[in-house]
């Protein structure tokens, strides 16, 4: 049933009053924070008693103006209808660290968890040989050594043409094999390895429950030993282990060198994403008679508020109705609000 006032209208006599032409009943409510409502009430064909033209929505907390015009002569008067409410002085607030916050606009990207490996892309991996067979008559870098692309790694002598010629590096990267020594033959063996590690990519296994919602172009926040960083899906593959799960594979810029080969890592994956008019922490919501409900804050009073929510992650709720931009509202130890309110019994959400 929809939340309306009813009135039973009587005269002195003790009539019932049923038709609008012989009184006006107008009512204005007065919620917490000052937004004020004007209820009118029309009598209900077939019944005695007269009806709000309007439902009456959440909060019912409110202070009640009631004013009456009776064939001519207007009596007013007031009443409170408190549910929910209870007051805080600045001082006890601050002693049981009751923070609040103002609600305000902004994004919920709801995520899902993956794990996975740092590993080196194939095509950031070569091996240098020599072009032409010969003899080996130096080698200008070691084991661990940085180099940079087109620098000199070691010089041939051609069995061919008895001409000297440079081995030089076909990528910068990082010298992780040395198979070649001064007076060796260099023929068609890999004489280097280098590795370019600036660019590391994130292979993150989907398992079956998660492949539904993940695809490529999604946000990506990977997590190391003592960094994060963001990327995005650039490849979905099957796994050519046969393994119970895809690989998403996720480019990871490693400018800083925090990143390393071999690393594990852990990455939330946006899946779904959304710009919410309101929303409010998750630490400011309470469960009460299986409802969500928030409480706003007008100078030392506290108020509950039934929440419509909608999208949530991990951090926020987005808010369809039951708040307002710019409400202030508990959300650090809200919980302390509802449980004193459940002791006073003044706690009610329908």
């Amino acid at each position: 049933m929809q939340p309306k006032f009813r009135v039973w209208l009587r005269n002195k006599e003790g009539a019932l009053v049923k038709t609008a032409n012989k009184a006006e009943l107008l009512v204005t409510l007065t919620r917490l924070g000052g937004e004020e409502q004007l209820i009118k009430f029309i009598p209900v064909e077939g019944e005695d008693y007269w009806q709000s033209s309007v439902i009456i929505e959440e909060p019912h907390s409110f202070d009640v103006m009631v004013n009456l015009n009776y064939q001519g002569n207007t009596v007013e008067w007031h009443y409170a209808s408190y549910e929910g409410r209870m007051q805080m002085d600045a001082e006890t607030a601050q002693r049981q660290s009751v923070k609040t916050s103002s609600v305000s606009a902004g994004q919920i990207a709801v995520t899902t968890r993956v794990y996975g490996n740092v590993v080196v892309s194939p095509d950031r991996i070569s091996q240098v040989k020599a072009r032409f067979p010969g003899q080996i008559t130096s080698v200008k870098v070691a084991y661990g050594d940085r180099v940079k692309d087109g620098q000199v790694l070691a010089t041939v002598e051609s069995n061919s043409s008895l001409q000297t010629y440079s081995v030089r590096a076909p990528i910068s990267g990082v010298i992780t094999a040395k198979y070649a020594s001064s007076g060796e033959v260099a023929a068609d063996q890999a004489l280097f390895t280098i590795t370019d590690t600036s660019t590391l990519w994130a292979e993150l296994k989907v398992f079956p429950k998660q492949a539904q919602s993940i695809a490529t172009g999604q946000t990506v926040r990977l997590g190391g030993a003592d960094s994060t960083v963001q990327s995005s899906i650039q490849q979905l593959l099957p796994n050519t282990q046969q393994a119970p799960y895809l690989i998403a594979r996720v480019p990871l810029k490693d400018t800083n060198q925090t990143w390393f080969p071999g690393m594990m890592v852990e990455a939330d994956v946006t899946i779904q994403q959304k710009d919410a008019d309101l929303r409010v922490p998750n630490s400011a919501i309470q469960r009460l008679n299986d409802n969500q409900i928030v409480f706003i804050k007008v100078g030392d009073q506290y108020e509950l508020r039934p929440l419509e929510v909608g999208l949530s992650d991990k951090n926020y709720t987005e808010v369809k109705s039951g708040l307002r931009q710019g409400d202030e509202i508990v959300v650090g130890n809200s919980y302390l609000i509802k449980a004193d309110l459940e002791k006073s019994g003044a706690a009610h959400a329908h």
